[in-house]
């Protein structure tokens, strides 16, 4: 029975982190190692190009084996809106299960079949974000995983963004270009829990993916049978003001206000408090500036 050494790389710079970490600094045999990316079917085309060049330039020449495997879950993100008859919300995340989770575990038992004993690394780190803290205390760095049923190990978990950073530039590895244009995250784009930056950024640089959301929209809310109830991202996220939707709610019959894609938009071009429109919409970064790593 060999151990196998398995990451998922989203190219994120976290995860990004996390592998330039095992093939360059763990110490790990290199031909234990094994990388998948996740394909949910709602990524940027810089993510992909981000793979691609992670995989010909860090995996391949390191003889990682397969280089970095492409997953594919049984439903991409917009089928699997269609089949919940919803989009995923902050409290209901059911895309990071399916899209994510889910083909990943599958891949874990697969190897295992294969009679390999598998250990699952992770680049999570606790300087994340304060929900990460919080979800990541009183956890060990190593430790048995019920879900992937093998030992999971988070060797980034200290980490802080100064030091994700540095691992990239000691080893020339750029991070996703996406974080230059004003993205705080990058898999799976643009993501349910993104804000009003981001939007704004969305419809600046890829007005196809805005186009893209309202036709889903649409679709989705046909097939459950009210168009007015299915949006993209959350009530809560906008000012009732930028609500152009009304639609009644099935647990108490309470009539609930939305925003379609258009709207959320809207609001994204309004500073502070969503009431003055802002006076220029040019404020895409043009430099790793969210994170304080611009030469």
């Amino acid at each position: 029975m060999s151990t196998l050494h398995h990451l998922g790389c989203s190219g994120g710079k976290d995860s990004t982190a996390l592998l330039l970490w095992a093939i360059q600094e763990s110490g790990l045999p290199r031909e234990s190692l094994r990388v998948t990316f996740c394909d949910t079917g709602n990524e940027d085309r810089m993510t992909y190009e981000h793979i691609q060049m992670l995989n010909d330039k860090v995996a391949l020449p390191a003889d990682i084996i397969g280089g970095i495997e492409t997953l594919k879950p049984e439903y991409d993100f917009f089928q699997l809106a269609f089949k919940k008859k919803r989009f995923p919300a902050r409290r209901a995340q059911f895309c990071t299960r399916w899209l994510k989770l889910y083909p990943t575990q599958a891949w874990i038992k697969a190897r295992m079949n294969e009679d390999h004993e598998v250990v699952v690394l992770n680049g999570k780190r606790t300087k994340e974000s304060r929900e990460r803290h919080r979800t990541m205390a009183g956890t060990m760095e190593r430790a048995w995983s019920t879900f992937w049923g093998c030992e999971e190990w988070a060797p980034l978990m200290d980490w802080t963004i100064e030091d994700v950073l540095a691992i990239h530039k000691r080893y020339g590895v750029p991070l996703n270009p996406l974080y230059a244009l004003g993205a705080h995250r990058v898999g799976c784009f643009p993501c349910i829990n993104c804000g009003k930056t981001e939007v704004r950024m969305t419809a600046k640089v890829r007005p196809e993916k805005i186009a893209q959301i309202a036709e889903a929209e649409h679709r989705i809310g046909e097939h459950r049978g009210d168009c007015d109830a299915v949006t993209f991202f959350q009530p809560s996220m906008t000012p009732k003001r930028f609500h152009d939707r009304t639609y009644k709610r099935k647990k108490d019959g309470k009539m609930m206000g939305a925003a379609s894609i258009e709207n959320v938009v809207k609001w994204a071009q309004t500073d502070r408090g969503g009431k003055q429109y802002r006076i220029l919409f040019e404020d895409v970064p043009a430099c790793w500036m969210n994170y304080g790593a611009c030469e």
